[in-house]
């Protein structure tokens, strides 16, 4: 991959079968430095959109602030707070998940599949990824959780994330939206 450089902390497993278990929205509210206006939903909007239970949230903040300084748009709830304070955020949440980005991450967890939020957000991007085609969902496992297959199709590969910092997961991410702007 020509300008990336991948390195591996560590050989990373092999890509399992997915067979198991989920993430409450908690807003921290920090007012903006301008006035924010409505921006309408496009496929451009960003570059990857990242979905999570809390219990993740520092590898994910640190994965997005990676992908942040390789350059990548990234959408990331808590940047939303402002913005879609006084809104319904699962309408908004949905809005993204299923059109606004090129790539959409999950960092699935037992705690993820156990919420009906995360749930609902993982729903709408499959749905996404039928029209889209493959590496539409880049999944990213924590733990030995097990994803129900009704969920995700036992075939899709995934990462996971003990296997790799989050820098490498970034430069992985970044690969990824650079293939599919090539296109």
């Amino acid at each position: 991959m020509p300008g990336y450089e991948l390195p591996v902390a560590r050989r990373p497993r092999s890509v399992l079968r997915l067979t198991g278990q989920n993430c409450c929205v908690a807003r921290a509210v920090q007012p903006p430095d301008l006035p924010v206006a409505r921006m309408p939903v496009r496929a451009d909007n960003y570059d990857v959109a990242v979905s999570f239970a809390g219990e993740q949230r520092g590898y994910v903040e640190s994965t997005v602030s990676a992908a942040r300084a390789l350059g990548l748009r990234v959408f990331y709830d808590r940047d939303m707070a402002y913005r879609w304070w006084g809104r319904n955020f699962v309408l908004e949440q949905r809005r993204v998940y299923s059109g606004s980005a090129l790539r959409f991450v999950p960092f699935i967890s037992a705690e993820y599949l156990g919420r009906p939020y995360s749930r609902d957000e993982f729903s709408y991007a499959m749905l996404r990824s039928v029209t889209v085609g493959d590496d539409y969902v880049l999944p990213v496992l924590f733990g030995e959780v097990c994803v129900p297959a009704e969920l995700l199709h036992p075939h899709i590969g995934y990462l996971r994330a003990e296997d790799h910092s989050p820098r490498q997961l970034a430069l992985l991410i970044r690969a990824k939206v650079d293939a599919a702007r090539a296109c």
